[in-house]
């Protein structure tokens, strides 16, 4: 969970290692095991450091680097999927949600000394703000930019894209979120198993949360997006009443539901794995 985004160089890796002792040695003193912040035990700690820098030198032939590798890659986009749903959740469940300082965006840092390190917000601020610039076009074309996204989910644009879109919606309509009620939505098929979804209605309107889990098996094990019918099959939506026409708050998109019939997941999670609708009166 905290191996760096992409590829390392010596300067990344060892970086990366003082990191690590820097987490270690917080590990060590609270366990109070062998070492404590009171009683340092010194040449213990000492061994343990040695033993990080063997695990991860900067060498072609470190075995455990090369083996790790290959895991790591594989699990990383999923993680990336997962991220998404639970940055939703967070977002549009019942409560206030707590984001952590800088993580508008993917932080793969450990407890701290690691996560107090300074966050670059300036970098926050020019992502958002090419965000802003690259989605002011209606409906289609923006859901096509915001597929397009998907294509370097590595750069935590995705990721910030949920956040800024949530948050100005709880801004905008504070009712669905402070005095909505909540209750889970019926999924059914043969993808059913792998969707949350919820909804938040008060008499300003509905809201929808569409928030996917266990992408792993979901995709087959194999890197993909899991949009479209291709991946969702038969599974559909039972949505609420008054549910008629909904905006996709996430992608742009205008959705005309039929009255009293489930909805296609695969129409709803076409263009991003996680959907934040609301009723089109309450945008």
């Amino acid at each position: 969970g905290a191996w760096p985004a992409g590829e390392l160089d010596g300067e990344g890796l060892a970086d990366f290692r003082e990191r690590i002792k820097g987490y270690m040695e917080k590990a060590m003193r609270e366990a109070k095991v062998h070492s404590s912040w009171l009683n340092p035990h010194q040449e213990y700690e000492e061994a343990v450091r040695g033993f990080v820098d063997a695990l991860l030198e900067d060498s072609g032939n470190n075995r455990f680097i090369n083996d790790f590798l290959p895991f790591q890659r594989q699990l990383t986009y999923f993680g990336y999927l997962n991220g998404l749903s639970q940055t939703l959740l967070k977002l549009t469940s019942p409560g206030v949600p707590d984001i952590y300082q800088g993580n508008e965006i993917w932080d793969f840092s450990l407890v701290d000394p690691d996560n107090r390190r300074a966050v670059d917000y300036g970098r926050r601020a020019a992502l958002l703000e090419e965000l802003e610039t690259l989605l002011a076009v209606p409906g289609e074309a923006q859901a096509t930019r915001v597929q397009g996204l998907l294509d370097t989910v590595e750069d935590g644009r995705v990721k910030l894209l949920v956040t800024w879109r949530a948050l100005t919606l709880r801004q905008e309509r504070p009712a669905l979120f402070q005095d909505s009620d909540y209750r889970a939505l019926t999924v059914s098929g043969e993808r059913s198993e792998h969707l949350c979804a919820f909804a938040r209605s008060h008499a300003s309107g509905t809201l929808i949360s569409l928030v996917p889990r266990l992408y792993a098996r979901l995709l087959d094990y194999q890197p993909g997006l899991p949009l479209g019918e291709a991946v969702w099959k038969d599974t559909v939506l039972e949505l609420p009443e008054g549910c008629e026409r909904l905006h996709n708050v996430l992608t742009g998109e205008t959705v005309t539901v039929t009255p009293g019939t489930p909805q296609a997941v695969a129409s709803l999670l076409g263009r991003f794995p996680v959907g934040l609708l609301v009723t089109l009166s309450a945008v």
